[in-house]
């Protein structure tokens, strides 16, 4: 008891010291990596810091299995489905080793190695080429429908998605990549592939909840982000997984990169704490002062 009287007291000491040096000027942000975190984030996880809601740990402590992480993480999940209008027959999956790691996960998981009809992707820019590469070590036939790559200036377009003429897309594929937008090349794809049978596997990674996701015009199959762009630290990787592409990947593929892994057991083995209460103070902040994705396009706009 007299324990958790002191942290309080040092918390509230804590909070009061930060409180005195909230003036100190913020920078612009422009920089890779890790991008800005709205301050009332940040006081947020100054007050926790010390003791989460008093009980005697800061969250990079404390244990997954704990009920108070347990509640940071159903209300962080919930809270991104809610503002992301996610559908009911997806799946939200909180991982480690940044978006980079899924272009190994998506070939595997749809175990396109022993797929007759190779995978399609789009090429706007050095993420998706990167991924696309990752995939043609699964298989050698993955098909690139375009590649702003070669071009002279390269990566300066996106192509027209609703062309048939510039995208030739089979819907019989096992799927079609994209990257939303890329970064290193300053290239967003303003419009997306409108498929009726092969899903969109969608890289959000810097844009992701800066605008509502287009969940009823564009046939995903998956939409994954790394988180430091713009819902929390780097650590965390958001990947949503339509429910029917589950359960199918390649015999060798590791455990922890089976989305089959993640749906029976979401935390699976010890996720990246910190990050996800992070995000979940994100989730309350688009929700409570922003108002939500419209509003937040609103501004980005």
């Amino acid at each position: 008891f007299c324990l958790m009287q002191a942290l309080n007291v040092l918390d509230s000491l804590i909070s009061k010291i930060m409180s005195a040096e909230s003036n100190t000027k913020r920078v612009a942000n422009f920089s890779a990596g890790p991008s800005v975190l709205p301050e009332e984030v940040l006081n947020k996880c100054q007050q926790d810091l010390l003791s989460f809601e008093g009980c005697g740990q800061s969250v990079m402590e404390m244990s997954h299995r704990s009920t108070y992480f347990s509640k940071i993480y159903n209300e962080a999940e919930a809270d991104l489905r809610s503002i992301g209008a996610i559908p009911d027959n997806y799946h939200i999956f909180m991982l480690q080793g940044g978006a980079t790691l899924q272009f190994s996960s998506i070939p595997l998981n749809f175990n396109i190695e022993e797929s007759e009809i190779p995978p399609q992707y789009i090429i706007t820019g050095g993420w998706s080429d990167k991924a696309f590469k990752e995939a043609v070590k699964y298989n050698p036939k993955t098909e690139c429908l375009y590649n702003s790559t070669k071009s002279d200036p390269p990566c300066c377009s996106a192509p027209k998605c609703t062309d048939s003429e510039e995208i030739k897309v089979n819907e019989d594929a096992p799927y079609l990549y994209i990257c939303v937008n890329e970064t290193v090349h300053g290239v967003t794809m303003r419009d997306l592939p409108k498929t009726k049978k092969v899903p969109i596997i969608a890289d959000y990674s810097s844009c992701f909840l800066s605008e509502p996701i287009p969940w009823k015009e564009c046939n995903f199959g998956i939409v994954y982000a790394g988180a430091q762009k713009n819902i929390g630290p780097a650590g965390l990787t958001i990947a949503i997984v339509r429910d029917d592409l589950i359960g199918n990947a390649n015999k060798k593929c590791p455990v922890i990169l089976d989305y089959a892994t993640w749906k029976k057991k979401p935390i699976y083995n010890t996720p990246p704490c910190w990050s996800i209460y992070v995000m979940g103070l994100v989730m309350k902040w688009l929700k409570n002062t922003i108002g939500g994705l419209d509003k937040m396009k609103e501004i980005n706009d």
